[in-house]
């Protein structure tokens, strides 16, 4: 870098850059292309000159994320040198700044979240939510950063954004990050833990987090407390930790019965006919294109509501001769009061057959196309509403049927076709990979993440 493009960085004079800029037009060019390098906005955001280091991110915005020979970038800079003004207005022309990672991986919300600035942290939350979910080289999330540097506040915030958040994802971003694993496989709750910090301790037990996750040691939470006791200089306070531990439910490794590992379960696994047919099920609906989702719902839309309507008007049957008719018009909500099926033909009242045909039939067919639907929705949470409706209508069309013929075999028929419409739900749910495998490996665990359950002993 020229001694004139320093010394205006160093002095934050704008004038003295667009000179320099004149006598070399391709002098940021040529700095831009060197990978690691201390580039004038790194020497103004050391120096705090806000508004000269605005003007070299309108002209050069690639040099916000150039890490100089150090593996600092400019916001790093800043943020060491507390300039926490110009660290904004960067931030402001580029937020995914946030994300820059650094040295060793740390990024600046690391850093804030080292130093204990709650209102710079919420800041940068707000800024890019999705900065949560980086990682340093340790694999440690800000939420472990923060609570190895004993940041309780910072730690508060992060956790209550993740839990307010109502950005896209964030129930699974909040669930995935405070169960994160560092690269010994410990969660931020094994950090509190071995701090033996009650306050974090307790707010992470009230946040969905996993009690009984196990590191690469094969410790919980509530080993590690235990194996640090003699350590812990504050008695109390440890049993105070141990006491919250237990109360909420964490177990010690030795209780808890392991199912091993998911490649033990794939070698060991055989492929069953029903297990070929859930396959086949999530394959389909992985390969179904959104305008052959949107057709499909439009079908089954129609065939649901014909197959409804089928049951509040039947079709009309022969009428004996004696019966005027005039009165044969009667729908299935308003049955004729002198016989269970209506005027109907003496053939019809001797065989019985017709009524069970006609509403078995038209019960499937409602059945199929509400399953479909279900199946067919998007697994968005605010898409899943829409099954309590399909749920409700679904029964309203039982009970329909149920009081056109008074039989308590409808009834049992709307229970046992009800099975499929529940399972359908559950796996319209899962999306991902690893939800597929768990799901079709191992069936008798309740967590889809975790591989050991708690066991009474």
């Amino acid at each position: 870098m020229s001694e004139s493009l320093t010394a205006a960085a160093q002095a934050g004079d704008i004038s003295l850059l667009y000179t320099s800029i004149q006598e070399d037009p391709y002098v940021l060019e040529r700095i831009d292309e060197i990978p690691f390098f201390e580039t004038p906005l790194h020497v103004a955001a050391s120096a705090g000159h806000t508004r000269f280091a605005v003007e070299v991110m309108r002209l050069k915005p690639s040099f916000g994320r150039k890490l100089n020979p150090n593996g600092f970038s400019p916001i790093h800079l800043a943020l060491q040198n507390q300039h926490n003004r110009l660290v904004l207005r960067l931030v402001e022309i580029q937020k995914d700044l946030v994300r820059v990672q650094g040295r060793e991986g740390i990024t600046p919300l690391h850093f804030v979240a080292q130093t204990g600035d709650t209102n710079l942290l919420a800041q940068f939350l707000s800024a890019c939510p999705e900065s949560v979910e980086d990682v340093t080289v340790r694999g440690e999330t800000s939420l472990h950063t923060a609570v190895k540097s004993n940041q309780f506040e910072s730690l508060k915030v992060l956790i209550q954004w993740l839990c307010w958040s109502c950005h896209k994802d964030a129930s699974s971003r909040q669930k995935s990050t405070l169960n994160w694993k560092d690269d010994e496989g410990n969660t931020v709750l094994h950090i509190a833990a071995l701090n033996n910090d009650k306050q974090a301790v307790r707010l992470l037990i009230d946040r969905d987090v996993d009690l009984n996750s196990k590191n690469l040691e094969g410790w919980t939470p509530l080993d590690i407390l235990a194996e640090n006791q003699p350590q812990m200089r504050q008695v109390d306070h440890y049993r105070d930790v141990r006491d919250i531990l237990r109360r909420a439910g964490a177990s010690y490794s030795s209780s808890i019965r392991s199912f091993g590992t998911l490649a033990s379960k794939l070698r060991s696994e055989k492929v069953t006919f029903f297990r070929k047919i859930l396959v086949g099920i999530f394959r389909s609906k992985r390969n179904i294109s959104s305008d052959t989702r949107n057709a499909l719902l439009v079908v089954l839309v129609l065939i649901a509501t014909s197959s409804y309507q089928a049951a509040l008007s039947p079709p009309s049957l022969a009428y004996s001769s004696s019966v005027d008719k005039s009165q044969a018009g009667f729908s299935a909500l308003a049955p004729a009061p002198t016989s269970s099926y209506g005027y109907v033909d003496d053939y019809i009242k001797d065989r019985h057959i017709f009524p069970y045909v006609f509403s078995l039939i038209n019960t499937f067919a409602l059945l199929g196309s509400t399953v479909l639907i279900c199946f067919l929705l998007p697994s968005e949470r605010i898409m899943k509403l829409m099954v309590v409706p399909l749920w409700l209508f679904y029964w309203c069309y039982i009970w329909t049927i149920y009081y056109c013929h008074f039989e308590a075999f409808y009834l049992l028929i709307g229970f046992v076709c009800f099975i499929p419409l529940v399972v359908l739900f559950r796996l319209s749910e899962i999306e991902t990979d690893d939800q597929v495998m768990v799901y079709l490996l191992r069936r008798t665990q309740r967590s889809v993440k975790n591989s050991q359950v708690c066991w009474s002993t």
